[in-house]
């Protein structure tokens, strides 16, 4: 069996690899901490942000901040040729802005049952010995549901893919009318009362002549069918 490790840098990377045999590690370098991190479209965008940032704050050249990007999205698209992926980051605020962005790509390209894993290490990983990584990796999870819905704007459904009323793409059409769509965990907790959308995703919209934020929010009462009014 291969596995697949995801961690925080090189130096937790060639630990985790001297220490663990038949194994690759695919080192995961930003500090996500630092600098902006806006909501895009596209990772590549994102990307290019950091990029610039980093770039401007002195920590390598544009273009090899560039090629480690494509390389580790690279590495990424390559995992299902591993028999398990295992996410492996530490407590602190560094490896958990990586942890979320590494699982945002899981929830999008999602592995088969059990074999994305999880290590949450509560001491940094370069300062362990062989030994504890071994005991540690033992004690590896599966990744949940759950963990998955944190990684970005939270959906309330999911397994739609492709998009309705492409007529010029019939893929995604196709892709669309095929998909099997489930409510995530927060999409659960929505329609079970349990937990309100609107805390979950930031809202700045004009609807109907209506300036539509979180703080001024138009609500449905569906007991009485009458549109409640913000505070």
């Amino acid at each position: 069996m291969v596995d697949l490790i995801v961690t925080n840098g090189d130096s937790a990377g060639e630990l985790l690899r001297r220490s663990l045999q038949g194994t690759e590690v695919l080192p995961w370098r930003d500090v996500l901490h630092e600098g902006p991190v806006p909501l895009t479209e596209t990772r590549e965008e994102l990307s290019a942000v950091r990029v610039s940032f980093l770039a401007e704050a002195g920590a390598a050249d544009p273009k090899v901040l560039e090629n480690d990007f494509e390389a580790r999205y690279r590495g990424l698209s390559i995992s299902t040729t591993f028999d398990r992926v295992i996410l492996w980051f530490e407590h602190d605020l560094y490896d958990q802005i990586q942890l979320l962005q590494v699982l945002d790509w899981f929830a999008d390209h999602p592995r088969e049952p059990e074999t994305l894993l999880m290590v949450q290490a509560d001491d940094y990983i370069a300062h362990q010995e062989a030994e504890n990584i071994v005991e540690q990796a033992a004690l590896a999870r599966t990744v949940t549901d759950a963990q998955l819905d944190l990684s970005g704007p939270a959906p309330l459904i999911a397994g739609l893919d492709g998009a309705p009323f492409q007529v010029e793409d019939k893929a995604r059409m196709e892709a669309y009318v095929k998909s099997q769509p489930a409510l995530t965990t927060l999409g659960k907790d929505v329609a079970q009362g349990r937990a309100d959308w609107a805390e979950h995703h930031p809202i700045d919209r004009w609807w109907g002549g209506t300036h539509l934020t979180n703080a001024r929010l138009w609500r449905w009462d569906s007991e009485t069918e009458h549109l409640i009014a913000p505070l």
